[in-house]
């Protein structure tokens, strides 16, 4: 009896594949395999994100259009998470690899610009007689 293996890569559709095994006498065995191709999850974090100091971001990597995920791993500038939904507040890429029942996998990045911190300076407070006037000069950046 021989053994024989068949490596399939790169498979894009569902295909039956046959073996034929015949022994040192002639005898003769048939089997079957269908090799069912499923697609990849579907995940998108949406374009690249731009917050204000302080504001946060949400990411989601979604539900696979409804039809469910198994598990979630976020890699992230501050730490790794694993759920649907992460809140972010730190500058950096942001990926997510999603599982789906079939154990397929998907990734998706996203990057995370926050603005520097803006301080806005009214100058001190001050008083007026009635009827009369002045310049307040805010300054900030």
């Amino acid at each position: 009896d021989t053994l024989t293996t068949l490596t399939i890569t790169n498979n894009q559709t569902t295909k039956t594949y046959f073996i034929e095994v015949t022994d040192s006498f002639s005898c003769v065995s048939k089997d079957s395999v269908v090799l069912e191709v499923k697609p990849l999850p579907h995940v998108d974090l949406g374009p690249d994100k731009r917050i204000c100091f302080a504001d946060s971001a949400v990411f989601d990597a979604g539900d696979n259009q409804t039809k469910g995920l198994l598990s979630y791993e976020w890699f992230t500038p501050d730490g790794n998470r694993s759920s649907q939904f992460i809140y972010a507040k730190d500058s950096g890429e942001y990926m997510v690899k999603v599982i789906d029942s079939f154990r397929c996998e998907q990734r998706d990045t996203a990057l995370l610009f926050v603005n520097r911190q803006v301080i806005a300076n009214a100058g001190p407070n001050d008083s007026i007689c009635i009827n009369n006037s002045i310049v307040f000069r805010g300054s900030g950046g």
